[in-house]
């Protein structure tokens, strides 16, 4: 604290019902009396820390001296008063390694990332948990009323899905809700009505087996996701049509019989390892209880006990004819109002495509006017045209008369311009004498009003104009600018391309003149081929050559008289001409030594007919038959 005894005032406005708090701090006491002063007043808040750590220990199932280590996150915990009081809960000290604001953030964007198709990360795990409990309820057949399960408790992994059967022989309504309403941030308890449709008994009169299957996805949203109706149907009678949701399964007769009649059951799949639910507070619906054994339920059937073993057991199969679901979800959109605002998203998807856009072609323009003028006043100074726009036309009243360097040019009245008081045309002038240079700054002067001009309108009555007008500036600009930036990047690649077209035609001489000279190189090539190579070389040499004085004659202003895609063509060609000649493989020489091994294999090898007259035949009395030729 500072030794100034002045009191430090403490103003808050609007600080509760719109009134203002004041007060005044001393300075002649302690800031560790005053830090006292305050954790005595917040004392209560301060106990409440100890409210969710409570209930974290006891729904994680595990106790104090389990716990190893306690890091915490988050703003708040930067009071001294919380950490503390975290810390004397824990019976240990607390760690603060990770930073406490971004730790949440950086959790949350890992999650997202996992999610999406557009990203890969390492695979990181992850359990998500179900805040709250939910319950199924359905019409018992008995006429007993609402039977009633918990199907998800509190805390269980999440996404996940259950498959639960029933044994029904009409349509049936189930209802999901919250199990605990006081635990829930919002009145609603109920989540829904689902009606499965289209459920009829068996053939022989017995109640249908169906298959509801139930899910909670990734974003923690419970539905009645499918409904199936399982009919046991002889092999002669399934040949028939099975209809569009139909699937056959053969089975034997005691296959079908996997749980008790009248019984209904529940089998849980999980995306993640089931988390331990012992030892918690009990619903207002009980766990669902898993089917019986099948040794129990086969018991119960008395007509399958004491059966033969060497019974010839009926074959069946199973048809799983899927269900319509109609769901009716609470607190929902109607489906009317829920596709008027998909059409209003779809809207305005367009409009901030369509003003992406318009800000695209407005920043385009503002992008050229600042890239010109600075280009204008550096490399593309030189290489403005030097074409001004003569007027066409004249008064009715009479001549009118330009006076340019000292030198007067007039227009008659039948618009056919002559020059007057012009004694000579000085070099890099125009038929009215006007310089080139003198034209060259009035092109330049011209092209920056343009620039002036837009940026001005740009920021005033254009900033908010359509795509379309900025689309129309843009072009004015690329009007005059675009031909002054084409000649400047012709300037900078057509040198460039002559060297390496000279270059390569000096290449492709000094292998003509080997040829000449009979370079054991080149003596493979036939006359007809190299004479090719030479025309060519002949034939871009002259172009070159022309290309080359013509543009010399011309200013930087001037329209090039060649471009430098003319250029790349004819060396694309010369490459193709003369090195499709110039890379024939030479012939191969043998030589020497396996000339001489060729010809000594060659004296040893024998002829057939060596081979005929020596071979003597076996007569089939055992006589030999000599082939002398006699």
């Amino acid at each position: 604290m500072s030794s100034n005894s002045t009191d430090i005032p403490l103003n808050i406005e609007c600080f509760m019902d719109d009134k203002d708090v004041s007060g005044k701090m001393s300075r002649l006491r302690s800031l560790a009396f005053y830090r006292a002063q305050f954790e005595e007043l917040c004392a209560d808040l301060i106990e409440r820390v100890t409210v969710p750590l409570t209930a974290a220990l006891e729904q994680a199932q595990v106790q104090l001296q389990d716990i190893s280590a306690v890091e915490i996150v988050g703003g708040a915990t930067r009071i001294p008063a919380v950490k503390a009081q975290i810390s004397k809960f824990f019976k240990r000290d607390v760690s603060t390694t990770l930073n406490a604001d971004e730790a949440v953030a950086r959790g949350c964007a890992l999650q997202c990332a996992m999610l999406s198709p557009a990203f890969k990360v390492r695979d990181f795990s992850i359990t998500d948990a179900i805040p709250f409990p939910i319950s199924l309820s359905w019409s018992s057949e008995a006429d007993e009323g609402k039977s009633c399960h918990e199907i998800f408790g509190k805390n269980h992994p999440s996404p996940s899905s259950k498959v639960i059967t029933y044994h029904r022989n009409k349509p049936f309504v189930l209802e999901a809700f919250y199990s605990d309403p006081g635990s829930l941030p919002f009145p609603e308890a109920k989540i829904g009505e689902y009606r499965v449709q289209n459920v009829q008994a068996q053939d022989n009169g017995e109640k249908s087996k169906v298959k509801v299957k139930v899910q909670v996805n990734t974003s923690g949203i419970m539905s009645v996701t499918s409904a199936t109706m399982v009919m046991r149907v002889s092999a002669i009678d399934a040949d028939g049509d099975l209809g569009e949701n139909a699937a056959l399964e053969e089975v034997s007769t005691q296959d079908g019989l996997d749980e008790a009649e009248g019984q209904d059951k529940t089998q849980e799949t999980n995306h993640h390892s089931p988390l331990d639910r012992e030892n918690q507070p009990t619903a207002q619906c009980p766990l669902m209880d898993k089917a019986p054994s099948l040794s129990h339920s086969l018991g119960q059937n008395a007509e399958f006990v004491g059966q033969p073993p060497n019974a010839k057991k009926a074959k069946m199969k199973v048809k799983h004819v899927g269900l319509p679901i109609e769901e009716k979800i609470t607190l929902q959109l109607p489906e009317d109002r829920l596709n008027t605002l998909l059409e209003l998203e779809e809207q305005m998807i367009q409009q901030d495509h369509q003003e992406k856009e318009r800000n695209n072609a407005k920043n385009a323009v503002e992008e050229n006017v600042y890239f010109y003028r600075h280009k204008l006043e550096g490399p593309y100074q030189t290489f403005l045209s030097a074409d001004l726009e003569h007027p066409h036309t004249v008064p009715a009243d009479g001549a009118v008369g330009l006076e340019v360097e000292g030198h007067q040019a007039f227009w008659t009245c039948d618009n056919k311009p002559f020059i007057s008081v012009l004694t000579t045309v000085p070099p890099h002038t125009d038929s009215l004498g006007v310089s080139t240079k003198t034209k060259a700054g009035l092109m330049q002067k011209k092209f920056s009003e343009l620039l002036n001009l837009t940026e001005s309108w740009l920021y005033n009555e254009g900033a908010d104009q359509d795509k379309q007008t900025y689309l129309h500036k843009l072009a004015e600009i690329h009007k005059l600018g675009m031909p002054v930036k084409d000649r400047y990047q012709e300037s900078v690649k057509r040198p460039k391309l002559f060297e390496e077209l000279s270059a390569k035609i000096q290449q492709y001489s000094a292998v003509m003149e080997e040829h000449k000279n009979g370079s054991e190189n080149y003596r493979h090539i036939d006359e007809p081929d190299m004479e090719k190579v030479r025309a060519c070389v002949r034939d871009t040499y002259e172009w070159m050559t022309t290309m080359k004085i013509s543009q010399e004659q011309l200013g930087p202003e001037d329209e090039p008289a060649v471009r430098s895609t003319q250029i790349h063509v004819k060396l694309q060609t010369l490459l193709d001409v003369c090195e499709d000649v110039l890379s024939k493989p030479k012939p191969r020489v043998d030589s020497p030594a396996e000339e001489s091994m060729q010809a000594e294999l060659s004296a040893n090898r024998k002829s057939p007919e060596d081979v005929t007259m020596e071979c003597d035949g076996v007569l089939p009395n055992g006589e030999r038959a000599s082939h002398d030729g006699d």
